[in-house]
């Protein structure tokens, strides 16, 4: 069993009001890609996946809040999948969808609290898998603009190339309001597997197929973000970090598969995962609308 950072990022700093507001459309931003092996079609790639990325800020019972990455996979039921460390057993979430002004997407999260509330839309938890490390939030509604991404039918192969999106502030300790949002990371997969990993600092213990990659450098706060082929299809969801060699290089993602299993559970219908294992029941708290 190995032992691994989780990527969603545990906020104890600031107490930044959540408000509810009618968002715009996205836009495409430009982020450093990788030096080498950077996808061909990456810019537009980058502007179709950021539509269906959203960032998710859930209260703490102790006290501040933890936040992290989810992806819409479902416009007309408006349904986002994440990472269950992201939500952990909370019944809710507050979700921000990115937004653009005078055609440039707003990537410092201070733009989306100006005025003293961030702009959110309330979401509630519908299911959690704490072995796949995945949960299911729907929302009240869905901005203008914002599209579900697809789920591949299949997931990365070892040497496929990927592109991530994630909300990791450049500094861990920075405030709710004070962070970057909607960062962009191209890699390569370097291997496909069916692990058991324990989460540092939590109880909680993944059994999963996870997808690796040592070039996507993903960081607290990317947990539950959309990684896609260069088809724009989710292969797979930023969820965790490993370093073996004490620089924090590697990423680790569930498989595509392990959410067709999810969603076919949470759906009542009879799914498979990774290597056609069963991982047990998906916990529903909420039927779908």
């Amino acid at each position: 069993m190995l032992s691994f950072i989780p990527t969603c990022n545990p906020w104890s700093l600031s107490k930044v009001r959540l408000g509810l507001a009618s968002l715009a459309l996205v836009a495409c931003l430009l982020v450093t890609s990788a030096a080498d092996g950077s996808i061909e079609n990456g810019r537009t790639l980058y502007a179709q996946t950021v539509r269906s990325a959203v960032w998710i800020v859930v209260p703490r019972a102790q006290g501040g809040y933890t936040s992290g990455t989810g992806a819409v996979i479902d416009e007309k039921e408006r349904l986002i999948l994440t990472n269950y460390h992201v939500v952990g057993e909370s019944a809710f979430a507050d979700v921000v969808f990115p937004v653009h002004a005078e055609g440039a997407l707003l990537t410092y999260s201070g733009d989306y609290s100006r005025g003293g509330a961030m702009p959110v839309i309330s979401g509630r938890v519908l299911a959690r898998d704490s072995k796949r490390d995945l949960a299911l939030i729907q929302v009240d509604e869905l901005p203008k603009g914002i599209r579900a991404v697809p789920l591949a039918t299949s997931g990365a192969k070892p040497g496929d190339q990927v592109l991530a999106v994630g909300n990791a502030p450049t500094n861990p300790q920075s405030r709710l309001d004070n962070q970057v949002l909607w960062g962009r990371r191209e890699g390569k997969v370097n291997g496909k597997a069916t692990k058991t990993v324990s989460f540092r600092g939590s109880d909680q213990l993944l059994d999963a197929c996870i997808i690796e990659s040592n070039d996507l450098h993903t960081w607290q706060g990317d947990s539950g973000g959309p990684v896609v082929n260069t088809r724009g299809e989710l292969v797979a969801l930023t969820s965790f970090g490993f370093s073996p060699d004490g620089k924090r290089d590697n990423t680790g993602a569930i498989d595509v598969s392990e959410v067709h299993t999810f969603m076919a559970r949470y759906r009542g219908q009879v799914g498979g995962a990774c290597a056609s294992r069963s991982l047990g029941a998906v916990a529903v708290l909420f039927r779908r609308a």
